[in-house]
C-alpha cells in the first residue's frame, strides 16, 4: 500500500520502484519495509538525480551501519546489475587501521603508518598476480600489534625486544616479502632480520 501511494505520488516513478517494494515485503517485516519505503520517498522527491548508483549512494549513513534503506537498494541494485556494490566494508576497514595507527606511541606513529601503506601495496599486488592477498584481519592484528608493543620491555635472558624493533623487523619482512606474519596464541611470529636473504 505504502508502495503504491508513493508511485502515484512521484510524478515520474522509477520503473523498478513496484519490484524494490516486493523485494522489501520479502525479506523485512511490514513495519520495517513502510519504515524504508518512506525514507526511499524522501530522498526520490528531492532535487538529485534518480540513478540507480546515485541513489544508493545517497541512501547510505555515516559510520559502522549503512542503513535499512541503503542496505536493501545496494542487495536490490547489485541483484538485478543496476548498481555496483558499495565500499562500506573497506571504509570500515580503513577506519580500524587508522584507529590502531592512532593509538601507536607518537614517536613510532610514522613508521606504523608506513608499514600499513607497504602492507595495503603489497596486499594490492597480490591481488593483481592472483595470489593469496592478505586479508583486512591479518593486517588490523599486525597493526594491533604494533600498538600493543609501547616500549622496551624488561630483559629477558640477554635480549630486550621494544617497539622499535618490531617495526624494524616488520618492515625488513614487508620489503624483502619474507613469510607472512603469522599471529597465533603465542604472539606474532617475525622473521629473523640477520637471516640472509
Amino acid at each position: 500500500m505504502r508502495g503504491e501511494n508513493l508511485a502515484a505520488r512521484l510524478p515520474d516513478p522509477p520503473n523498478w520502484l513496484g519490484d524494490f517494494v516486493a523485494y522489501l515485503a520479502e525479506r523485512n517485516g511490514p513495519a520495517r519495509a513502510c519504515t524504508t519505503i518512506t525514507a526511499l520517498g524522501r530522498l526520490l522527491d528531492d532535487e538529485h538525480p534518480n540513478s540507480p548508483q546515485a541513489l544508493l549512494e545517497r541512501a547510505r549513513r555515516p559510520g559502522r551501519s549503512m542503513g535499512p534503506l541503503a542496505r536493501g537498494l545496494e542487495g536490490f541494485f547489485t541483484e538485478r546489475g543496476l548498481a555496483l556494490p558499495t565500499d562500506h566494508t573497506a571504509q570500515l576497514a580503513a577506519g580500524r587501521r587508522q584507529r590502531r595507527i592512532d593509538a601507536v606511541p607518537e614517536p613510532l606513529r610514522p613508521q606504523v603508518a608506513a608499514f600499513n601503506q607497504r602492507m595495503l601495496h603489497a596486499r594490492d599486488r597480490a591481488r593483481r598476480a592472483s595470489t593469496r592477498p592478505r586479508t583486512d584481519r591479518t593486517i588490523e592484528a599486525a597493526l594491533a600489534t604494533m600498538r600493543d608493543s609501547r616500549g622496551p620491555r624488561p630483559k629477558r635472558s640477554g635480549s630486550s625486544v621494544g617497539a622499535a624493533d618490531l617495526v624494524g623487523r616488520a618492515e625488513w619482512s614487508a620489503d624483502i616479502r619474507a613469510p607472512d606474519l603469522a599471529i597465533g596464541r603465542s604472539g606474532p611470529a617475525w622473521p629473523d632480520p640477520v637471516r640472509p636473504v
